[in-house]
């Protein structure tokens, strides 16, 4: 089997922020930092509150362009998610405090246009290390928001990284033949999802493009294989939810680079 195919599993736990644990990778860490903010009339009973949780693994050690690209990357994906929950003018600041400021006035503008609400506002979003060898680093990234409406807002993102330069994978750096992957990836779904050999995506109720099967780019290099996932919307209406599937090692490893 290829090197990446030969990922070895370094699994740990972050508790406290002030905790690191080594990594396989060159003695790269990994910090759990934490930022948790709360808007609301300032007594202990009130229950009209808007809140914001962050909870992020930052690395350090080893190769500092290694630790500095997860940094990066992980930096910005906390910042897009912010934005996207604050007014436009506001979404120019490059900062998770000054979003937060800046989604935590709104709710209090909110709550001043409609004082008879009961409705909390929420965003929380966690981040942490799920994959460690020799070769790659995956983070798993996991969003929830509120702030009206029928539904909360989720999203589970993943992202791999080549332990030794700090580059992002693309799919295409791990798979030698997206296509035969393809092609082996969608009996992985359809029994996933209990879908028929056969039936028709779109009469199961998914919106694939042309009606055929495609993978998405939020995919991982975890333990046991290569884990794609599918957020809501993104191939069905709410009811279909999320979709993640695994393929072993074991299934692609002519096709691992």
């Amino acid at each position: 089997m290829k090197p990446v195919a030969a990922l070895i599993f370094c699994a740990f736990l972050v508790v406290t922020a002030c905790d690191t644990v080594p990594s396989t990778v060159e003695d790269l860490t990994f910090e759990r930092q934490d930022m948790v903010r709360q808007s609301g009339d300032g007594s202990a009973e009130s229950t009209h509150v808007a809140s914001v949780s962050l909870s992020w693994p930052r690395a350090s050690g080893g190769r500092a362009s290694v630790a500095d690209s997860l940094n990066a990357r992980t930096d910005d994906f906390i910042v897009t998610q912010l934005a996207g929950f604050v007014p436009k003018g506001d979404t120019l600041a490059a900062d998770p405090e000054t979003l937060i400021r800046a989604f935590l006035d709104e709710y209090m503008r909110f709550r001043k246009a409609f004082p008879e609400s009961a409705q909390i506002w929420e965003i929380k979003i966690t981040g942490a290390a799920a994959f460690v060898s020799e070769k790659a680093v995956t983070l798993k990234f996991e969003v929830f928001a509120f702030t009206g409406g029928a539904h909360p807002n989720s999203e589970v993102r993943y992202m791999s990284f080549d332990a030794e330069s700090g580059k992002m994978f693309a799919l295409e750096d791990v798979i030698s033949d997206v296509g035969e992957l393809l092609r082996r990836a969608e009996p992985v779904f359809r029994k996933t999802r209990e879908i028929p050999e056969g039936k028709d995506f779109a009469d199961a109720g998914f919106w694939f493009e042309d009606n055929r099967f495609s993978l998405p780019e939020n995919f991982g290099l975890i333990e046991s294989g290569l884990v794609f996932y599918w957020n809501y919307y993104e191939i069905g209406p709410r009811v279909v939810g999320p979709t993640e599937i695994t393929i072993p090692y074991d299934e692609i490893g002519d096709l691992i680079r």
